[in-house]
């Protein structure tokens, strides 16, 4: 999820985001979710330096579904895998140029923008 939803190729072709991918995390998360599990998952995070990628699904995953918030567990979760800097939740990579965007809207508005690459903006890296 995280690859494609920062990759400028996928943002303009309008494949960066798709709901489907959200509600499967909304479901797993439904079915599975309990302090024990944030534990668990916490930790596989760890060990695998995934804290940004992870941060980005079940922190945009809350603001589609925010009745997950009220999960036991869950808002300590995401406090504790959310790096210091957060300022990826924002930004588009185009590899092709090694270019950096970000763009300024929340996330709400911007997973069904129609005009995405209009609303970016470079930034130095």
């Amino acid at each position: 999820m995280y690859k494609e939803a920062t990759t400028y190729d996928w943002v303009v072709s309008g494949r960066d985001l798709t709901l489907y991918k959200f509600c499967d995390i909304h479901m797993f998360l439904k079915k599975y979710g309990s302090a024990e599990c944030f534990a668990e998952l916490e930790q596989e995070i760890n060990k695998l330096n995934l804290q940004k990628e992870c941060c980005y699904a079940f922190k945009n995953t809350s603001l589609i579904y925010p009745s997950i918030l009220d999960m036991s567990g869950y808002q300590d979760f995401l406090e504790r895998i959310k790096p210091t800097d957060t300022a990826f939740l924002k930004q588009i990579y185009w590899p092709k140029t090694r270019k950096l965007f970000e763009y300024a809207m929340d996330f709400e508005d911007w997973i069904f923008c129609q005009n995405k690459a209009g609303h970016l903006r470079e930034i130095s890296q």
